[in-house]
């Protein structure tokens, strides 16, 4: 990658900083000072933040995080919870001794119903009226397992000796209320020993008292009911199905009363990315028995009541939305922005001082980007000696000349003498012009003088100039506390310059010396004049501006020009100011761009009168 490329990259990764420095006034076009480092710090905090935002939507889609509320509800009045083969499952079944299922109509008999206890107003006075449904049980084989999500745990059940309920000819089956209310509704289940029924011929013949009470001295009751796990990461199914297994032990000479609770659950969870759409998930599961015994039962073995507890379990699952996510990533972008804010500030700070100070300042001990041989002092040295050869090349014909004439003098009379040294002085002055010629006259000469100028306006006007510079071990190592020395000091000084110079009162100083210049160069009548100059005028097309003698001086309509063009034009202007280099003034603003140039404009303008002039020889006369 050449070195434009690198450039334009490196421009380009500049347009990205983030923590820019804000300047008041334009420095290069720009309003803000940019440097890689912000840049690249700024692509971090931009990276970090997308990450988050990104993360969050892949966490919004999969529905993993959330927020969770609990509460449990008590009700005085519990409203109606209807059962059907989806959401309730009850079986049991008597066991022996080594909790062996077993079904024996001639040693007891289960007997199911829904109770219905309800507050009714007749004649204008309250009564109580009790309305029993049958439930029919039959035996698990020939129904199955209504439930699908539980058929799995049941796999182990012995079905041929265990009771289910019916749900093919359950018409109406749900629980409702407590005790205490008005309208309350239970199931019932009753064991009891068997009993001859006289009336119904189709009934079972029971065993003997003693073979009973033999079977049953030592029995259990295995209860089989569906209940729920409450599982808020599952999005879909939070309330997970579960079997209930509650055993207790049976006799026959005792009966116990077993009350099971089943609690209502609800879980709510906010579906809608934008609003609140909440979705409802309700049902029951089990949450506690409680039994008690009673001793003076005879033929009674058991009771089951299954009721609905005076609480309710609530679930409020909240997902983020749109909104809080973007809120979120924020809050993370302000506590980001301070961050890397603290940590670029004081790189930044340095940047953009070195930035100003190297656009003000050449700095000794740094070297240029296009480090390379300067060929004016090369030329400066061959046109030198050209010089000194025509100088010397002339004083040694007149050293001859004049020996010449000497001889002459001695040798011949004073007429043929006159004779001689005219054509002696001929001779001597076309072999001295010729020779100048040949070394002033000399299109390599020419060449060499134009070269060296190009040479010394290139160096001049050069992008790469003498620039301090530091590597981000630089940066480092000037941040630290201690004594600042080599390039360090060389920054601390020209610092210091730039904040005086940048001092309103420095400025408005400065503005008075053009006042006292104006007044010194011009006189009273010349100043009022000064003030009543006009403004710049910018034609209707800008682009073609000519520039004549008046609008050239405005340099705010003046065009950019490249450095390629800048040194164009000082080579034509230093064309035009060769025939006046006697000027001080011309001579001092040469020499303060560089020496090489008037060096170079001296021997050119030398060369140039040799070209011009001719070797003259006086007359010799002798009286």
């Amino acid at each position: 990658m050449n070195h434009n490329s690198m450039k334009k990259l490196r421009n380009l990764g500049r347009k990205l900083d983030f923590f820019q420095s804000p300047v008041e006034l334009m420095i290069h076009k720009k309003k803000s000072h940019q440097s890689l480092f912000g840049a690249f710090m700024t692509i971090l905090m931009f990276s970090f933040v997308l990450s988050y935002i990104i993360n969050k939507f892949v966490q919004l889609g999969q529905r993993k995080e959330f927020q969770t509320l609990y509460s449990e509800v008590y009700y005085e009045e519990i409203p109606i919870f209807p059962l059907n083969s989806k959401n309730f499952s009850l079986q049991f079944a008597f066991q022996t001794e080594n909790q062996t299922n077993y079904i024996d109509e001639t040693i007891y008999q289960v007997n199911a119903v829904m109770i219905n206890k309800a507050q009714v107003i007749v004649n204008q006075k309250s009564s109580l009226q009790l309305t029993r449904t049958v439930i029919p049980l039959s035996k698990c084989t020939k129904i199955g397992i209504p439930y699908e999500d539980l058929e799995d745990q049941l796999d182990n059940v012995d079905s041929e000796n265990t009771y289910c309920l019916d749900w093919n000819r359950v018409s109406d089956l749900s629980l409702i209320g407590t005790p205490e209310q008005e309208n309350y509704t239970y199931i019932y289940i009753s064991f009891q020993q068997c009993v001859n029924d006289t009336i119904n011929i189709k009934s079972p013949v029971c065993k003997s008292k003693e073979e009973i009470q033999e079977k049953l001295h030592r029995n259990f009751i295995l209860f089989q009911l569906s209940s729920y796990n409450i599982d808020l990461r599952n999005y879909l199914k939070p309330n997970v199905p579960k079997v209930e297994e509650i055993q207790t032990t049976i006799s026959s000479k005792v009966k116990k009363d077993i009350t099971l609770f089943m609690q209502p659950i609800t879980t709510l969870t906010e579906e809608g990315l934008l609003d609140e759409l909440v979705r409802k998930d309700s049902t029951i599961r089990y949450m506690k028995s409680q039994e008690v015994i009673d001793f003076n039962s005879d033929e009674a073995l058991a009771s089951v009541l299954i009721r609905l507890a005076n609480t309710e379990n609530i679930s409020y699952r909240i997902y983020p939305k749109l909104q809080d996510i973007l809120a979120q990533a924020g809050g993370l972008w302000e506590v980001l922005m301070l961050v890397f804010t603290i940590m670029v500030k004081p790189f930044q700070a340095l940047s953009y001082k070195l930035d100003v100070i190297n656009n003000l300042f050449n700095f000794e001990g740094q070297k240029s980007q296009n480090d390379q041989e300067d060929g004016s002092k090369q030329i400066i040295k061959r046109l030198t000696i050209v010089q000194e050869g025509v100088h010397n090349n002339e004083q040694d014909t007149s050293n001859i000349l004049n020996q010449q004439q000497i001889k002459s003098s001695i040798r011949f009379p004073r007429g043929r003498l006159k004779t001689r040294t005219s054509k002696l002085l001929n001779s001597n002055s076309a072999q001295t012009e010729k020779s100048s010629n040949q070394m002033t006259n000399s299109p390599e000469n020419d060449k060499l003088i134009q070269k060296g100028i190009r040479y010394a306006l290139r160096k001049l006007f050069n992008i790469a100039t003498l620039k301090l510079r530091f590597s981000p071990f630089d940066y480092l190592k000037y941040l630290k506390w201690g004594k600042k020395e080599g390039k360090f000091k060389q920054f601390n000084y020209s610092i210091n310059k730039l904040e005086k110079c940048l001092d309103i009162l420095f400025i408005i100083d400065k503005l008075q010396e053009i006042d006292k210049l104006k007044m010194i160069l011009l006189t009273k009548q010349q100043v009022q004049l000064f003030d009543f100059l006009p403004k710049p005028l910018i034609s209707l097309d800008p682009s073609n501006l000519q520039y004549n003698e008046q609008t050239m001086y405005f340099s705010l309509l003046k065009p950019y020009k490249s450095q390629k063009e800048k040194a164009h034009e000082a080579q034509l202007v230093l064309d035009e100011l060769l025939e006046n280099l006697d000027d001080p003034i011309t001579i001092k603003l040469i020499s303060l761009m560089d020496p090489n140039i008037f060096k170079l404009l001296q021997i050119q303008l030398d060369f140039k009168k040799r070209k011009l002039s001719k070797v003259i020889t006086p007359d010799i006369i002798e009286s």
